[in-house]
Protein backbone atom coordinates (compact mmCIF):
# COMPACT_ATOMS: atom_id res chain seq x y z
CA UNK A 1 0.00 0.00 0.00
CA UNK A 2 2.50 2.39 -0.66
CA UNK A 3 1.95 5.65 -1.82
CA UNK A 4 2.32 6.49 -5.91
CA UNK A 5 6.19 7.77 -6.36
CA UNK A 6 7.00 10.74 -8.81
CA UNK A 7 9.71 10.00 -11.52
CA UNK A 8 12.59 11.70 -9.63
CA UNK A 9 13.99 14.09 -11.83
CA UNK A 10 17.76 15.92 -11.52
CA UNK A 11 19.52 18.39 -12.97
CA UNK A 12 23.80 19.35 -12.21
CA UNK A 13 26.21 21.75 -12.65
CA UNK A 14 29.99 20.78 -12.42
CA UNK A 15 33.01 21.67 -12.77
CA UNK A 16 36.69 20.47 -12.49
CA UNK A 17 39.69 20.08 -13.44
CA UNK A 18 42.77 17.44 -13.88
CA UNK A 19 46.71 17.50 -13.40
CA UNK A 20 49.77 15.63 -13.50
CA UNK A 21 53.28 15.72 -13.96
CA UNK A 22 56.10 13.87 -15.05
CA UNK A 23 57.41 13.64 -11.47
CA UNK A 24 54.39 11.07 -10.62
CA UNK A 25 52.31 13.66 -8.95
CA UNK A 26 48.43 13.95 -9.95
CA UNK A 27 45.62 15.82 -8.31
CA UNK A 28 42.03 16.26 -9.83
CA UNK A 29 39.32 18.59 -8.60
CA UNK A 30 35.58 18.70 -9.34
CA UNK A 31 32.68 20.50 -7.92
CA UNK A 32 28.94 19.95 -8.28
CA UNK A 33 25.56 21.06 -7.02
CA UNK A 34 22.54 19.17 -8.17
CA UNK A 35 19.43 19.60 -7.36
CA UNK A 36 16.85 17.23 -7.20
CA UNK A 37 12.57 17.14 -8.27
CA UNK A 38 10.66 14.54 -6.22
CA UNK A 39 13.39 13.03 -4.29
CA UNK A 40 12.22 9.93 -2.96
CA UNK A 41 13.36 9.50 0.81
CA UNK A 42 11.68 6.70 3.51
CA UNK A 43 9.52 8.16 6.06
CA UNK A 44 9.61 6.43 9.48
CA UNK A 45 6.23 5.41 11.64
CA UNK A 46 7.94 3.54 13.99
CA UNK A 47 11.10 1.56 13.90
CA UNK A 48 11.84 -0.09 11.50
CA UNK A 49 8.42 0.73 9.55
CA UNK A 50 7.40 3.28 7.27
CA UNK A 51 6.96 4.11 3.82
CA UNK A 52 8.61 5.59 0.74
CA UNK A 53 7.28 9.49 -0.41
CA UNK A 54 8.03 11.77 -2.74
CA UNK A 55 9.73 15.32 -1.48
CA UNK A 56 9.55 18.54 -3.79
CA UNK A 57 12.91 19.66 -3.63
CA UNK A 58 16.58 18.58 -2.59
CA UNK A 59 19.83 19.61 -3.18
CA UNK A 60 23.24 18.23 -3.00
CA UNK A 61 26.18 19.88 -3.59
CA UNK A 62 29.74 19.31 -2.52
CA UNK A 63 33.41 19.33 -3.53
CA UNK A 64 35.70 16.37 -4.68
CA UNK A 65 39.90 16.15 -4.41
CA UNK A 66 41.60 13.46 -5.49
CA UNK A 67 45.42 13.17 -5.35
CA UNK A 68 48.23 10.78 -5.66
CA UNK A 69 52.42 10.45 -5.69
CA UNK A 70 54.54 7.44 -6.70
CA UNK A 71 57.65 6.90 -5.80
CA UNK A 72 59.80 3.60 -6.05
CA UNK A 73 58.01 1.03 -4.79
CA UNK A 74 55.81 3.10 -2.81
CA UNK A 75 52.20 4.73 -3.98
CA UNK A 76 49.92 6.88 -1.73
CA UNK A 77 46.75 8.36 -2.97
CA UNK A 78 44.11 10.37 -1.13
CA UNK A 79 40.46 11.58 -1.88
CA UNK A 80 38.23 14.01 -0.13
CA UNK A 81 34.87 14.28 -0.30
CA UNK A 82 32.74 17.59 1.14
CA UNK A 83 28.89 16.81 0.65
CA UNK A 84 26.08 19.12 1.58
CA UNK A 85 22.87 17.72 1.10
CA UNK A 86 19.75 19.52 2.03
CA UNK A 87 15.79 20.19 1.71
CA UNK A 88 15.13 22.85 -0.60
CA UNK A 89 11.51 23.18 0.22
CA UNK A 90 9.37 24.01 3.42
CA UNK A 91 7.27 20.84 4.49
CA UNK A 92 6.05 18.73 6.91
CA UNK A 93 7.62 15.38 7.78
CA UNK A 94 6.73 12.43 9.84
CA UNK A 95 9.30 10.71 11.95
CA UNK A 96 7.84 8.24 13.98
CA UNK A 97 5.57 9.81 16.75
CA UNK A 98 6.19 13.31 16.00
CA UNK A 99 5.59 15.49 12.70
CA UNK A 100 9.14 17.58 11.87
CA UNK A 101 8.91 21.32 10.33
CA UNK A 102 11.35 21.53 7.55
CA UNK A 103 12.79 24.36 5.95
CA UNK A 104 14.89 25.27 3.03
CA UNK A 105 18.39 24.33 4.01
CA UNK A 106 17.85 21.48 6.59
CA UNK A 107 20.11 19.29 6.19
CA UNK A 108 19.17 15.38 5.20
CA UNK A 109 19.66 12.78 7.29
CA UNK A 110 22.43 9.98 6.95
CA UNK A 111 25.27 11.38 4.55
CA UNK A 112 28.25 12.58 5.69
CA UNK A 113 29.48 16.10 5.48
CA UNK A 114 33.35 14.94 5.01
CA UNK A 115 34.98 12.00 4.00
CA UNK A 116 38.24 11.12 3.71
CA UNK A 117 40.11 8.06 2.49
CA UNK A 118 44.35 7.27 2.66
CA UNK A 119 45.78 4.81 0.22
CA UNK A 120 49.18 3.36 0.50
CA UNK A 121 50.51 1.14 -1.42
CA UNK A 122 53.68 -1.25 -1.41
CA UNK A 123 55.25 -3.65 -4.29
CA UNK A 124 56.89 -5.65 -1.62
CA UNK A 125 58.30 -7.73 -4.29
CA UNK A 126 57.71 -8.45 -8.24
CA UNK A 127 54.74 -10.65 -7.13
CA UNK A 128 53.69 -9.39 -3.90
CA UNK A 129 52.08 -6.03 -3.36
CA UNK A 130 50.63 -4.65 0.27
CA UNK A 131 48.34 -2.36 0.79
CA UNK A 132 46.28 -0.48 3.49
CA UNK A 133 43.69 2.03 3.46
CA UNK A 134 42.03 4.42 6.24
CA UNK A 135 38.58 5.65 5.69
CA UNK A 136 37.07 8.51 8.07
CA UNK A 137 33.34 10.08 7.98
CA UNK A 138 32.17 13.01 9.91
CA UNK A 139 29.13 12.74 11.97
CA UNK A 140 25.83 12.01 10.65
CA UNK A 141 22.46 13.35 11.10
CA UNK A 142 20.24 11.41 12.69
CA UNK A 143 16.45 11.06 11.07
CA UNK A 144 13.87 12.63 12.79
CA UNK A 145 16.60 15.00 14.37
CA UNK A 146 16.83 16.94 11.61
CA UNK A 147 15.72 20.27 12.55
CA UNK A 148 17.12 19.59 16.03
CA UNK A 149 14.41 18.54 18.45
CA UNK A 150 13.70 15.46 19.90
CA UNK A 151 10.72 14.01 22.07
CA UNK A 152 6.49 13.71 20.96
CA UNK A 153 4.99 16.05 19.40
CA UNK A 154 3.63 17.69 22.54
CA UNK A 155 7.15 17.55 24.55
CA UNK A 156 10.31 18.35 22.39
CA UNK A 157 13.74 19.67 23.33
CA UNK A 158 16.46 20.93 21.51
CA UNK A 159 18.91 18.36 21.51
CA UNK A 160 22.14 17.16 18.90
CA UNK A 161 21.12 13.42 18.51
CA UNK A 162 23.64 13.10 15.36
CA UNK A 163 25.59 9.12 15.23
CA UNK A 164 29.40 10.01 15.55
CA UNK A 165 32.31 9.72 12.80
CA UNK A 166 34.39 7.02 12.62
CA UNK A 167 37.98 6.43 11.18
CA UNK A 168 38.25 2.61 9.91
CA UNK A 169 41.27 0.21 8.82
CA UNK A 170 41.55 -1.59 5.70
CA UNK A 171 44.14 -4.31 4.78
CA UNK A 172 45.17 -5.84 1.38
CA UNK A 173 47.52 -8.17 0.01
CA UNK A 174 48.18 -9.75 -3.70
CA UNK A 175 50.64 -12.39 -4.79
CA UNK A 176 50.88 -12.83 -8.24
CA UNK A 177 51.69 -16.66 -8.78
CA UNK A 178 52.19 -16.76 -12.40
CA UNK A 179 50.84 -15.32 -15.50
CA UNK A 180 46.56 -14.34 -15.16
CA UNK A 181 46.78 -16.10 -11.82
CA UNK A 182 46.60 -14.00 -8.27
CA UNK A 183 46.23 -14.69 -4.52
CA UNK A 184 44.18 -12.06 -2.56
CA UNK A 185 43.60 -11.03 1.05
CA UNK A 186 41.52 -8.19 2.70
CA UNK A 187 40.81 -7.41 6.11
CA UNK A 188 37.87 -4.85 6.68
CA UNK A 189 37.69 -3.22 9.40
CA UNK A 190 41.35 -4.23 11.19
CA UNK A 191 40.93 -3.35 14.47
CA UNK A 192 37.10 -4.26 14.73
CA UNK A 193 36.26 -0.78 15.92
CA UNK A 194 32.83 -0.62 16.54
CA UNK A 195 30.79 2.38 14.84
CA UNK A 196 27.01 3.53 13.49
CA UNK A 197 26.41 4.03 10.36
CA UNK A 198 22.75 5.46 10.40
CA UNK A 199 20.30 6.92 13.41
CA UNK A 200 16.66 7.39 13.64
CA UNK A 201 14.80 8.27 16.15
CA UNK A 202 11.80 6.12 17.35
CA UNK A 203 9.22 5.19 20.06
CA UNK A 204 11.02 3.27 22.39
CA UNK A 205 9.10 0.17 24.18
CA UNK A 206 11.45 -0.88 26.73
CA UNK A 207 12.69 -0.09 30.01
CA UNK A 208 16.28 0.44 30.95
CA UNK A 209 15.95 -3.09 32.65
CA UNK A 210 15.21 -4.40 28.95
CA UNK A 211 11.01 -5.31 30.30
CA UNK A 212 8.67 -4.28 27.46
CA UNK A 213 6.55 -1.11 28.87
CA UNK A 214 2.83 -1.15 28.95
CA UNK A 215 -0.08 0.81 30.08
CA UNK A 216 1.04 -0.30 33.98
CA UNK A 217 4.76 -0.05 33.68
CA UNK A 218 5.46 3.66 32.29
CA UNK A 219 4.85 5.72 29.18
CA UNK A 220 6.62 5.36 26.02
CA UNK A 221 10.23 7.38 25.13
CA UNK A 222 11.52 8.52 22.05
CA UNK A 223 15.02 7.02 21.43
CA UNK A 224 17.27 6.80 18.71
CA UNK A 225 18.25 3.45 17.32
CA UNK A 226 21.14 2.66 15.48
CA UNK A 227 22.10 0.91 12.46
CA UNK A 228 25.66 -0.81 13.88
CA UNK A 229 28.84 -1.18 11.27
CA UNK A 230 30.36 -4.71 9.73
CA UNK A 231 32.76 -5.81 12.58
CA UNK A 232 36.23 -7.30 11.03
CA UNK A 233 35.82 -9.44 8.47
CA UNK A 234 38.50 -11.64 6.28
CA UNK A 235 38.59 -11.96 2.24
CA UNK A 236 40.55 -15.33 0.57
CA UNK A 237 40.80 -15.52 -2.64
CA UNK A 238 42.13 -15.92 -6.04
CA UNK A 239 41.85 -14.28 -9.71
CA UNK A 240 42.85 -16.19 -12.77
CA UNK A 241 42.66 -13.55 -16.11
CA UNK A 242 43.05 -15.06 -19.45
Amino acid sequence: ADLFLEQVGSRTIEVGMRWKNERNYALSVSAYSTNNKNDILFTPVSAGLGYFDNFSKTRHQGVDLSASKSWGVWRLRTQYSYLYATYQDTASLMSGDRIMSITPGTRMAGLPMNTLKLHLDWQASEKLSLGATTVSTSRLITQGNEDGLIGLDDETVAADASTKGYTLLNLSATYKAEKGLEFFAKIKNALNKRYETYGLMAANNFALDGSTLNGTDGEQTIAKFVAPGASRSLWLGMRYKF
